[in-house]
Order: structure tokens, then sequence, then C-alpha cells
């Protein structure tokens, strides 16, 4: 797990230079876990207790209305994730997450954190951010859900995750968009066409 805890902290002096003094506080309580493909990480009947950090994989979070999933996000290598809602006012969670592909993550238990906030500030700074990044992706997704036609919400997702167009699959992009799987081959098909 060194390598991984390595590249976590290579993420977080990104925005916050982190002490020897600072991690200590926290490290003890970070475990390494990993899912397989189409595992459930959490489901709606469960209360998120962890902040996790992707080191490698993928996953979706979506809500299920009339039968249908409903795709909101996906997250991979390199971001932090917890449900908010849920850590915070302790009822279950209101969406569900699933792996796309096979994942790896770093979990660090929300109690443990909030004992290191208590003992470092620039853990608290740190969190602090996070939950600022985490508002700013969620303000920019209903943003562009609210007021852009699929063409542009594809066009820009494509656009900000030219990494990850390939590794979701079809009908779950389609969803995120909010057209059908068939629309959106149409869509990609005629985008082909105008760049060639």
């Amino acid at each position: 797990m060194e390598k991984e805890l390595i590249q976590f902290l290579e993420f977080i002096n990104e925005f916050v230079p982190l002490t020897f003094d600072d991690v200590k506080h926290v490290m003890p309580s970070i475990k390494l876990i990993e899912f397989d493909r189409k595992e459930v990480i959490l489901d709606t009947n469960e209360k998120c207790r962890d902040v996790y950090f992707v080191i490698e994989g993928l996953f979706r979070i979506y809500n299920i209305k009339d039968g249908n999933e409903i795709n909101m996000a996906f997250m991979s290598e390199g971001e932090f994730f917890t449900d908010y809602e849920s850590l915070v006012s302790g009822e279950n969670c209101k969406c569900r997450i699933e792996t796309i592909e096979k994942t790896r993550m770093l979990l660090l238990p929300y109690e443990n954190l909030l004992e290191g906030y208590d003992k470092s500030h620039m853990l608290e700074r740190l969190g602090r951010l996070m939950v600022e990044r985490a508002m700013i992706n969620m303000i920019s997704l209903n943003n562009s859900a609210a007021n852009i036609k699929a063409e542009q919400k594809y066009a820009e997702f494509e656009e900000n995750n030219k990494e990850l167009v390939n590794r979701i699959p079809l009908k779950h992009l389609a969803s995120f968009i909010g057209i059908t799987p068939e629309s959106l081959s149409r869509l990609r098909k005629s985008r082909m066409e105008n760049v060639s």
C-alpha cells in the first residue's frame, strides 16, 4: 500500500502542503479497498461513513427513476469521493455507486478525518478545499443538465473527459446525457463525420 499512499500524498500536496506531523494523524486509519467490475460501493440502504480517494478504476453514481437508471456522475483516478449528504446527516445514501471497471481506492473513515481536523489546521484546510471542489462539480453538473442540449452536453463531456469517453459503456453515457444509446451512437457518428 506504500505506492498508493505516495500517490495519495502527491495529489494532496497539489492543494495543501502537508507535513509529516499533519499526515500522521490520519495515516494509520487509511485502508486500501478493491472492487470488481459491476460491484456496488454504496447503495441506498447504506450510510456513508468514509471518504474515498480513487487510485485506479472508474465508477458511476446513479439513481433509479421510473425503473430506469439515471447516471449523474462518473469518478476515476485521482479523485476524492464521498456522499456528503449521507456522511454529514447520518441518513442513508440517496444515490447508488457502482464500479464500471475494477477499482482500487483508499478509504479514510470520516470520524478519523474529523479527529485529524482537530489536530491539524492543514488537514482541516484540505477538507474545506475538497468540499469546495465537490460543490463546484455538483453545481456545474446541475447547470449543464438544466441549460444545454444533448449534443452540447456530450461535446462538453467529451472535451473535459477525453480519457473517460471510451471507458464508459454507451448505455451509461447516454443515460448521463439524457438520451437513448441509439441517439448517442448517431450523435457520435455525426461528430466523427464532421471531424473528417
